[in-house]
C-alpha cells in the first residue's frame, strides 16, 4: 500500500553546503555529544573529486508518542417527523516510535532530517513503531415513504495495527510563518474490516448488505474518510496532520484547514509536546479532533551503520 512520502527535507541537504557548514552544524546540534557514536555516514555527503565523506550533522534518537481522536455526532429530524437519522463515529490513531534523525545548524536555527543523506545509497533508519488504529460508526434512522416507514441501521467497524510513524520538519530560517516551527507527523495503519446495512419496512421487507469499511459522512477531508484496497487492507485517506508552536487557533464555525497550533518546543529542543483538541481543521464543525503528541531526544539504542 502507498504511504504519505515526507520528502519536504530533501532540497536542504545541497551537497555544496556540506563543506562549508560542517564546523558551525557540529558546534550548534543540540543536545548529540562530540563523540564518535554521533558522527555517521547517514548524515555525511560525499566529495565529489576525493570521494572523501564530509560528515554535516549529527546522529540521534528520538522518541515519538501520537494520539490522534476524532469524534462526530450528528442529528437529524424532519420538522413534519417524516424522517430522522443519528449518526455517530469514533477514529483513533495511538502509538509511539524510535526515530533516527540528522541534525545541524543553519540559518541560525537547528534543522533535522528523519531520513538519511544520500537515500540512493544508504538503507533507510529503522523504525519501530507500535500502536493501533480503529474506525468504529453507528446510523439510524427512519423514513416515510409510500406510507411505509422504513427503519435503517448501518454500521462500520475496523482496526488494525500501527506500521510506521514518520516526521518531517521544514527547512527553520527567516521566512518562517507566523505560526512558527511546525512538524508534519505521518502514520502508516492498515486495517480490516466491515460495513454493514440492514433495512426494514413495516410492509415485511428487509435488505441485508455488507461492503468494505467507509466512512458513513462523504467529506472527502474528514479524518473518517477511508481508502479501500483489492486485497481487503484499508487505511485512512488523510493520514498525516501538522502541528505548530505558537498560539492555538481560535474558534471559527467556517472550515480553515489550519495546522494544530499550541506546540511547545523546550530551549534545548529536547522535548516537543502538543496536546488537546485541534480548532480551525478543513471539517470543523462536524468533526472534533483531538491531538496528543510528544517528541524527546533519547540516548542512541537504535542500530544503524555507523563507519
Amino acid at each position: 500500500m502507498t504511504r504519505n512520502t515526507l520528502g519536504t527535507l530533501a532540497t536542504v541537504l545541497a551537497f555544496s553546503l556540506a563543506a562549508c557548514t560542517q564546523a558551525q552544524d557540529v558546534e550548534g546540534a543540540p543536545l548529540a555529544k562530540a563523540d564518535h557514536r554521533n558522527l555517521s555516514e547517514a548524515c555525511s555527503s560525499v566529495d565529489a573529486q576525493t570521494g572523501e565523506l564530509l560528515p554535516f550533522a549529527r546522529l540521534i534518537q528520538v522518541h515519538v508518542e501520537l494520539r490522534y481522536r476524532t469524534e462526530y455526532l450528528h442529528d437529524f429530524h424532519a420538522d413534519d417527523g417524516s424522517a430522522s437519522d443519528r449518526t455517530e463515529m469514533n477514529a483513533l490513531v495511538e502509538g509511539s516510535a524510535d526515530l533516527l534523525a540528522c541534525t545541524w545548524k543553519e540559518f541560525g536555527y537547528n534543522q533535522y532530517m528523519f531520513h538519511p543523506a544520500r537515500e540512493d545509497e544508504l538503507p533507510p533508519f529503522p523504525n519501530t513503531a507500535s500502536g493501533s488504529a480503529s474506525l468504529t460508526g453507528m446510523r439510524t434512522g427512519h423514513a416515510v415513504v409510500h406510507g411505509q416507514t422504513i427503519t435503517t441501521k448501518q454500521t462500520v467497524q475496523a482496526g488494525g495495527k500501527l506500521r510506521g510513524l514518520s516526521l518531517s520538519i521544514p527547512t527553520r530560517d527567516e521566512s518562517m510563518p507566523a505560526d512558527g516551527t511546525c512538524i508534519q507527523v505521518a502514520f502508516d495503519a492498515p486495517m480490516s474490516g466491515s460495513q454493514v446495512l440492514d433495512a426494514t419496512s413495516t410492509d415485511g421487507a428487509h435488505k441485508h448488505e455488507e461492503s468494505p469499511p467507509e466512512s458513513l459522512e462523504d467529506d472527502v477531508y474528514s479524518a473518517f474518510a477511508v481508502r479501500n484496497y483489492d486485497q481487503g487492507e484499508s487505511e485512512f485517506i488523510n493520514n498525516s496532520l501538522t502541528l505548530c508552536s505558537g498560539p492555538r487557533n481560535r474558534p471559527d464555525p467556517i472550515p480553515q484547514n489550519l495546522p494544530a497550533g499550541g506546540m511547545t518546543i523546550s530551549a534545548d529542543e529536547s522535548v516537543w509536546a502538543r496536546r488537546g483538541e485541534w480548532i480551525g481543521h478543513n471539517s470543523v464543525p462536524a468533526e472534533h479532533r483531538y491531538v496528543d503528541f510528544s517528541l524527546k531526544v533519547v540516548p542512541r539504542t537504535l542500530q544503524y551503520p555507523n563507519p
